[in-house]
C-alpha cells in the first residue's frame, strides 16, 4: 500500500510528500501537504482489531492539531463499523486503488471528507434471502453482528440498544428459526 501511495504522490504536482513510516505496530503512515492550503493529512492503515490505528489517529491529532486522518480499512463490514467512531476525514478501502486515493486527496484539498464507494457498498443493507427473509431490519443487523462474533456489549454499542432489547430480539429470532433459545441462535449465526 505504501508503494502505491508513494508512486501516486510522485506524479501529483499539487501534493508534497512530507514523510512516511512503517511503525512497529504494523500500520503505515504517510503525511503529505498541499502547499497552497498548508493542510496536512495522514493515511493510517487499519490492521487487526484497529487499536493501533485508533492510537495513531489520537497521537496525530494531539501532535498536529490541523492534521486530517484518513483510514485505509479492509472492505469488511465489521472493520468498517468498528472504524466509524474515529470520525476521520476520510475512509479508503484496502487494497488501495490509485483513483480512489486521488479522489480522496482532492476532496481533502477542498476541505471535504471522503468515503470510498466500496466501503459505502459494504455498509448498504443487503436484501434478505433464505431463512433471513422473515427478519426485520433490526433482526438482520443483529444477525450480522452475531455472525461476526461480537459480544453483547459490542452489539449494544453498535445498535444503540439496551441489553433487554437485544435479548428480546434474540428470542424473537430464535423462535422464527425454530431454535430452542438464544444460544442456539448464536451457534447457528456463527456456523
Amino acid at each position: 500500500m505504501l508503494r502505491t501511495v508513494l508512486v501516486l504522490m510522485e506524479h501529483q504536482a499539487d501534493y508534497q510528500r512530507v514523510s512516511e513510516a512503517l511503525t512497529p505496530a504494523g500500520f503505515q503512515v504517510l503525511s503529505a501537504l498541499k502547499p497552497s492550503m498548508a493542510a496536512a493529512f495522514a493515511l493510517v492503515a487499519w490492521t487487526g482489531d484497529g487499536s493501533a490505528a485508533r492510537q495513531q489517529c489520537r497521537n496525530l491529532r494531539q501532535q498536529q492539531p490541523g492534521c486530517r486522518c484518513v483510514l485505509v480499512v479492509p472492505a469488511n463490514r465489521a472493520c468498517v463499523l468498528a472504524a466509524l467512531p474515529l470520525a476521520t476525514a476520510g475512509y479508503l478501502a484496502h487494497p488501495l486503488a490509485p483513483p480512489d486515493l486521488l479522489a480522496c486527496l482532492q476532496a481533502l484539498a477542498r476541505g471535504d471528507g471522503y468515503w470510498s464507494e466500496l466501503l459505502l457498498a459494504v455498509l448498504r443493507p443487503q436484501p434478505a434471502t433464505g431463512e433471513l427473509a422473515g427478519f426485520n431490519r433490526r433482526e438482520q443487523e443483529l444477525w450480522g453482528h452475531l455472525a461476526n462474533g461480537l459480544t453483547n456489549r459490542q452489539i449494544e454499542k453498535q445498535m444503540c440498544l439496551g441489553a433487554s432489547r437485544i435479548k428480546n430480539l434474540k428470542t424473537d429470532m430464535a423462535q422464527k428459526l425454530g431454535l430452542p433459545n438464544a444460544h442456539g441462535l448464536i451457534m447457528h449465526a456463527v456456523s
